[in-house]
């Protein structure tokens, strides 16, 4: 009977170490999981807090923070560009003081009341260099003046 209850003992230490693993690794990936949204909370706050202060305080973001507000602001333009593209591609166009989309043929915006008969298709609008300001090629990448990279 020794032998048995020895082999009861060994089971149910065994069995104690088992279930203290199985919390552990439970732990482990709830504590996990809890970084990870941590991680994009905090993300989203950050994200949150550079709109603001490059929207609120935009004069001083460019004297501290140059090249990045130049990148910003060349971004939004290339991202207002291609949605306008993106809407005449649909047959549609993009008010150009309030931004509404509206059907092609419209000659004047529904929401704001601008005039928008004349208005083309991006590709049509003149671009010119940040660098050197002259008139670029439409689809050049580069300036044809001063080489300058076109964003």
């Amino acid at each position: 009977m020794d032998i048995f209850n020895k082999a009861k003992e060994s089971l149910s230490a065994a069995g104690k170490g088992f279930t203290q693993r199985a919390s552990d690794v439970s732990g482990l990936a709830k504590i996990t999981m809890k970084i990870k949204e941590e991680e994009k909370q905090l993300d989203q706050s950050l994200k949150e807090l550079g709109a603001l202060l490059f929207n609120q305080y935009n004069p001083e973001a460019q004297q501290l923070f140059p090249q990045e507000t130049e990148n910003i602001r060349q971004l939004y333009a290339a991202l207002k560009q291609d949605r306008e593209e993106m809407a005449y591609l649909k047959g549609k166009k993009i008010c150009p003081n309030c931004g509404e989309e509206l059907d092609g043929d419209v000659q004047r915006c529904t929401s704001c009341g601008m005039n928008v008969e004349n208005v083309v298709r991006p590709s049509q609008i003149q671009a010119f260099c940040s660098s050197c300001g002259s008139q670029l090629t439409p689809g050049s990448k580069f300036c044809n003046n001063c080489g300058a990279k076109i964003e």
